[in-house]
């Protein structure tokens, strides 16, 4: 199968039907890591999803021809699209005069640029730093214009009055129906809701109506952060990378999500040692499935990952922090976490 709008989607050829599907991701070179995962095990466990698969990067944040090359060496049918800087301007307008967003989140509103894809029938799109752990069958049939999985509160665990735009099935209803060039005016001078973040999904809970909107189970976008506490709850081992799998087995988790800190990355905040377990089923899928230019390539972002870090202490000692929580914090948002 392969992709039409060339203006839009690279290495296209022949257009396509009106019936096709599409899965599609954001992803940047420090994401491709990510993002390889996700498509090795989504082909894994849905074997018959020959479905062309986007890697939406931001013209703010391009991909490298090296990520690009590493990306295609592990992926099958892989695509490549970039952000339209003349449609996304507006976005960028709003997000800087009504949100507030900082530079550093702009280029996660390469998201907003499958709205335009009015061509396909469906677009199922994943974020990049998900493990898919079974079918995603029920996606297909997700009959609603839009289709996300609910929000859930960091420290409560209560499902939210927003969705978590990490997985979202978008169907021809809306993507032939929403006018992309309206969306500027269809924001005003609305401000996103408490939780919803500065960037692409604070925009997206903003424009979705209850109307348009289905929510899928809370399987196909379960996040670390919920697994902690469900598991603390029951009190279950959450430092037992078996205990986490088996837990995940028994709840018929189909898409498991490293919100926060990414498991590809050193980390920052002392908080995220609670993931440990969590993140060890993502080293060994990368055992699995990574072939010797994905690890280069992951050997060359942790030496800059560490030089930022590094850059991100001497910064946070020069504010002269008040406590240690404190000084934590400031080289996070130093690093842009």
């Amino acid at each position: 199968m392969i992709l039409n709008a060339a203006s839009l989607i690279e290495n296209c050829a022949t257009p396509a039907r009106a019936q096709d599907t599409v899965l599609c991701s954001v992803v940047s070179d420090d994401f491709a890591a990510g993002f390889i995962l996700m498509e090795r095990s989504l082909r894994k466990h849905n074997p018959d999803w020959t479905y062309p698969i986007v890697a939406v990067h931001s013209s703010i944040k391009p991909l490298s021809e090296l990520t690009k090359q590493v990306i295609r060496e592990h992926c099958d049918n892989v695509h490549f699209a970039s952000t339209n800087d003349v449609a996304m301007e507006p976005i960028y307008q709003y997000a800087r005069e009504v949100i507030g967003t900082p530079d550093r989140l702009f280029p996660a509103f390469a998201l907003l640029e499958i709205l335009r894809w009015s061509f396909f029938k469906r677009v199922i799109a994943i974020d990049s730093d998900v493990i898919i752990r079974g079918s995603l069958e029920p996606l297909l049939h997700a009959s609603a214009p839009l289709s996300a999985v609910r929000a859930y509160h960091s420290e409560l665990n209560t499902p939210m009055r927003f969705v978590n735009t990490g997985v979202m099935v978008l169907n021809e209803t809306f993507l032939r129906g929403f006018e992309f060039s309206r969306m500027r005016e269809m924001l005003g001078d609305r401000v996103p809701r408490p939780g919803t973040g500065k960037a692409d999904q604070a925009i997206l809970n903003i424009l979705m109506h209850n109307t348009a909107l289905g929510y899928l189970p809370p399987r196909f976008n379960y996040t670390k952060r919920s697994l902690l506490l469900d598991m603390q709850q029951q009190g279950l081992d959450v430092s037992s990378p078996e205990d986490v799998e088996a837990y995940l087995d028994a709840e018929d988790i189909r898409i498991f999500h490293y919100v926060g800190e990414k498991p590809w990355n050193p980390k920052i905040r002392a908080r995220e040692e609670a993931y440990e377990a969590m993140e060890a089923m993502w080293h060994r899928a990368c055992e699995d499935f990574g072939k010797r230019s994905l690890f280069q390539m992951m050997d060359v972002q942790r030496r800059g990952w560490q030089n930022r870090y590094m850059q991100s202490v001497r910064r946070a000692h020069e504010k002269q922090t008040s406590s240690e929580a404190a000084f934590e914090r400031q080289v996070a948002i130093n690093m842009g976490l």
